[in-house]
């Protein structure tokens, strides 16, 4: 058997040892969980396999539990990270995003563009995103898991890419939870409250390459 990555150690060095709040807390009920994966992850995505054993101890079993990678390289990555990480994650199946052929819901509005967003959202309690720490924090979520159509109006809309604030509110679960592979953004709190967005936001650090924090969304 082979020694855990080092981002699986750090990951669950983290999941053990919390600053403030645990997985359990984060997802306090056996939650039907959509998982997602961002590409850019790579090899560091089996990392994950901390996370589903951990949901599994607090009673979210893998039958519960949807993976997905997001639409954010091209498909021929995308589907070779989907079939690594089913036997490494002992789930039945790990789904490759597909853009155009998946099927979508109407989520909400960012600015003036109507987002679709992946089925896998529809019926999801809560949300799982795993990404690396460069990234925009939710991109695996919008436009990763947006349409075709809505991903191209969003990269022709002009300003930044979508807020963590925007892309919650389009999410309509009640737990979400993002794993961040890498440094800890800046500005990113140890522990707070935003009583006006009706969430709760606690950090989880445990240095490089892996960063743990859960973001607790407005039904």
């Amino acid at each position: 058997m082979s020694a855990p990555s080092a981002a699986a150690t750090a990951l669950a060095r983290a999941l053990a040892a919390p600053e403030g709040a645990d997985l359990r807390t984060a997802i306090p009920m056996p939650a039907q969980t959509a998982l997602v994966v961002d590409p850019a992850l790579g090899e560091d995505a089996v990392a994950l396999a901390v996370v589903v054993g951990a949901l599994a101890r607090q009673g979210i079993p893998r039958g519960r539990l949807d993976v997905i990678v997001a639409a954010l390289a091209d498909r021929g990555s995308e589907r070779a990270l989907a079939r690594r990480l089913a036997p490494v994650l002992g789930v039945p199946t790990v789904h490759a995003r597909d853009p155009l052929h998946g099927d979508h819901f109407p989520a909400g509005v960012i600015g003036s563009v109507a987002i679709e967003l992946d089925d896998v959202l529809r019926e999801a309690e809560a949300v799982i995103v795993a990404t690396a720490g460069g990234e925009a924090p939710w991109r695996a979520v919008v436009p990763g898991l947006a349409s075709a159509w809505s991903a191209r109006a969003l990269a022709a809309r002009p300003g930044p890419p979508p807020t963590r604030d925007e892309v919650l509110a389009l999410v309509r679960v009640d737990w979400a939870v993002r794993f961040a592979f890498g440094a800890a953004p800046a500005g990113t709190e140890a522990s707070g409250a935003d009583a006006a967005g009706g969430r709760t936001v606690t950090a989880v650090r445990a240095g490089t390459p892996a960063v743990v924090w859960a973001e607790r969304a407005r039904s």
